[in-house]
């Protein structure tokens, strides 16, 4: 298996679930290395071996040498496999390690856990990255072999996170992912590019990291267009998924950089793919709602929800799927009501510039906010970085928090447009209740014109209680949403699942006579 060839999540979704997996277990005879020499057991006695796991812990090499005179075997195992060698290759015991090959250990032996080896436990280890590098360069010496898998097939090195690890193992240094990190220039990215191209070393553009963090992933995190441009020219994948299943497009998408979405989407990148829901727990489960947790977001539900408009056009353009439902069913237009409440300004976010003085001419173009807000010096005030329509700044332009406002009516137009479903339910609303009946809760009379203009089924009940948009906008006392409700054609005679009508909810809840005399028909 070469570098980078484990599929998209495997390490994450590996560590996550076994992450003691590699721990020692230490028997009730380990010890803290300052009371080592004197607990040692007597010779030719068994009893007392498992402290050379604690001394393979804390790097003691002369406790090692010591206890194995006794007769410990330097192979000892604990009651799951481990040896001392796992261990030590763990913490990066560089010195324990050394004594115990020297001593004999089987650099290839496998736990009872996984089948691990003392290199798998070096990848998955804790101990400082330099050092367990070093174990790693002593075991293979000694003729560990890095290709032996363990029970789930996996080699050592499709475990490791880090970089000195990873080339201790034998894996090409990422040259692509470095030239991106440094952002030296697009010639040194060239010149990686050519190197890869050519085979002369054992990568490919797609190669990634522990993480499935292609080059192309990291250009896009980073902002840096040219790199993008360039790794895109070298017909780099532009649809390669992450750890999270995420496609650079997210990734953009989440910075606000519309420009870079703009390229990836000319280069094919799939304007409907899905990520992974990153707050799904396997160990919970529902019985009554199926879940979908490799089939999340889209590029537009996080344009939606960010209120991204410029975003949202460009994957609109490119035909994504407008209702495409995330693991809780909410759409991008269920995202983008959120909006309405939160006027904060944060990374990624669509923003419309308003009141300078100094460029007039910027004042109602629309942007997207690429980056935190810049420390304010002494008497001044902070500014957002904002990538504005029409200005080509490869950093976007600094501008205060009071000349940007967001943008909750135009990404709701914007869908609605694209003839976003407004009909379409949620699980975290509640089955059957749709975006007329949010409007009616929240008292919002400007979106309840909207969906009502768009479709929304006005007499619509949910699952739970039979409420319709009426019944809500009576019981909260919402007279000029009983009004337009009522003169949409709401059945005012309709019952609730407890049996009671609109009227009777609002009589009970102090609506107003005017809205009861309406809705009891004597208006």
């Amino acid at each position: 298996m070469g570098v980078g060839s484990s599929g998209p999540g495997k390490w994450c979704a590996r560590r996550l679930s076994n992450s003691k997996e590699e721990l020692p277990f230490f028997g009730s005879g380990a010890t803290s290395s300052g009371a080592m020499t004197a607990a040692l057991p007597s010779r030719g006695s068994a009893v007392g071996f498992d402290q050379i796991l604690g001394f393979a812990r804390d790097n003691d090499a002369a406790a090692i040498r010591e206890i194995v005179k006794m007769g410990c075997p330097p192979s000892f195992t604990n009651r799951v496999g481990q040896t001392p060698l796992h261990i030590a290759a763990i913490w990066g015991s560089v010195e324990a390690a050394q004594a115990l090959l020297e001593l004999g250990a089987n650099p290839n032996a496998a736990n009872q856990l996984r089948g691990s080896t003392p290199l798998h436990a070096a990848a998955l280890g804790k101990g400082p990255p330099e050092r367990r590098a070093e174990c790693v360069r002593l075991m293979i010496q000694a003729k560990g072999d890095p290709r032996q898998a363990d029970l789930g097939g996996e080699l050592p090195l499709d475990c490791a996170s880090d970089e000195a690890v990873r080339l201790a193992l034998g894996a090409a240094p990422l040259i692509l992912h470095k030239a991106v990190e440094s952002r030296c220039g697009l010639e040194a990215l060239a010149q990686a590019i050519k190197q890869v191209q050519s085979g002369a070393v054992d990568l490919t553009l797609e190669t990634m990291t522990s993480s499935g963090e292609s080059a192309l992933h990291l250009a896009v995190a980073l902002g840096w267009r040219e790199g993008v441009q360039m790794l895109l020219a070298a017909r780099a994948d532009p649809c390669t998924q992450n750890s999270v299943r995420r496609e650079p497009l997210h990734t953009a998408v989440l910075q606000g950089n519309h420009r870079i979405v703009q390229l990836l989407l000319d280069a094919r990148a799939n304007p409907s793919a899905r990520d992974s829901d990153p707050e799904h727990d396997p160990r919970f489960t529902s019985k009554s709602v199926e879940e979908t947790p490799d089939e999340h977001r889209t590029p537009l539900h996080y344009a939606a929800e960010l209120g991204n408009v410029i975003a949202a056009r460009l994957l609109l353009q490119k035909g994504c799927v407008v209702d495409a439902p995330e693991s809780r069913r909410l759409t991008a237009l269920h995202l983008c009501l959120a909006l309405r409440a939160d006027t904060e300004l944060e990374v990624g976010c669509g923003v419309k510039v308003t009141g300078l003085q100094k460029k007039p001419e910027w004042n109602g173009r629309l942007g997207s906010v690429v980056g935190p807000k810049s420390a304010s010096d002494a008497g001044t005030e902070e500014r957002w970085p904002v990538l504005l329509e029409g200005e080509d700044s490869p950093d976007g332009v600094l501008l205060k928090a009071d000349n940007l406002t967001r943008l909750p009516e135009e990404s709701l137009d914007l869908l609605l447009e694209a003839r976003a479903d407004v009909n379409l339910g949620n699980t975290q609303w509640g089955e059957g209740r749709t975006v007329l009946h949010e409007a009616a809760h929240l008292g919002d009379l400007e979106l309840a014109r909207k969906v009502l203009a768009a479709g929304a089924e006005v007499d619509r009940q949910d699952k739970k209680l039979g409420f319709s948009a009426l019944h809500l906008a009576s019981r909260a006392k919402k007279d000029e949403l009983v009004r337009l409700l009522v003169n949409a054609r709401a059945d005012i005679h309709q019952p609730s699942a407890g049996g009671k009508t609109a009227a009777e909810l609002g009589e009970i809840n102090g609506l107003s006579e005017a809205a009861l005399a309406l809705l009891q028909g004597k208006e």
